[in-house]
């Protein structure tokens, strides 16, 4: 199988303290990854590696094939604040990353007003983020990163800091814009039903240190979550997870089976 992006043998040690050890990830072209795992078992240094943001201690990252390259590759990073910029307008917010890779990146088929409109923040446009709700922050995020229309997308925890309804609101708003774009995602959360409902691929992390505990692929992805089966699979998630802050399960045990 070929893998559009591909973390291999990632270890991380940072004050003598062994934060990652030997971890590999891999997602298809156009997919969508959802990692999980306990606070402490290195998700979101993990996704810094792959961003390039942090550097590992050993292992490689590789982007089509080849390794990451900060100057060819396109890498959109959501942090858990948005990372919006105070003194700027919303619009100008959205065209950022555009304008630092000097306007020379095509803009995708879809105009900025196109996008704006569809995302329901035509009327905030020249806001400022402090005059925003975290919900229309959120959006200002997510257009940003889909005009920009990166090769990788990166989100840590972009929903956590919203309301249970935003939170899904802003969850369809995203799957709407990636099924019309096809942009590789990974995506840290501490959500289990959030995982489930993103996440075409789910991995499972352990920590102390952080490793890969299970990787799955998602059967409920794209389906409703008002069932008993998306209760019970997200149920079963979250055992694996506290048996891994435990270590106690069976070796070779498949939430899918």
């Amino acid at each position: 199988m070929s893998f559009y992006i591909e973390a291999k043998n990632i270890v991380a040690r940072y004050d003598d303290t062994e934060v990652l050890e030997n971890v590999s990830l891999a997602a298809e072209k156009g997919s969508t990854c959802a990692v999980l795992g306990a606070s402490g078992c290195g998700k979101s240094t993990l996704l810094k590696i792959i961003a390039g943001l942090k550097k590992a201690t050993s292992g490689e990252v590789f982007i089509a094939g080849k390794k990451r390259d900060a100057k060819q590759n396109d890498i959109g990073f959501m942090p858990q604040n948005y990372g919006l910029l105070p003194w700027q307008t919303v619009r100008d917010n959205i065209l950022l990353p555009w304008r630092i890779k000097g306007g020379k990146k095509k803009p995708p088929a879809e105009n900025l007003d196109e996008l704006i409109e569809r995302l329901g923040i035509a009327d905030v446009v020249e806001r400022f983020p402090a005059e925003l709700s975290g919900g229309q922050q959120q959006r200002v995020a997510l257009a940003r990163a889909f005009f920009f229309a990166p090769q990788l997308l990166l989100m840590d925890e972009p929903f956590s800091a919203l309301d249970a309804i935003t939170r899904e609101d802003m969850q369809g708003v995203f799957l709407d814009l990636w099924k019309n774009r096809d942009i590789t995602t990974i995506l840290v959360t501490h959500d289990v039903e959030e995982a489930v409902v993103l996440g075409r691929q789910i991995v499972i992390m352990a920590k102390n240190p952080g490793r890969i505990d299970q990787s799955i692929t998602n059967p409920l992805f794209g389906k409703p979550r008002d069932s008993a089966e998306f209760f019970e699979f997200c149920q079963g998630i979250r055992n694996r997870i506290k048996r891994t802050m435990t270590n106690r399960f069976n070796e070779g045990e498949n939430l899918c089976e």
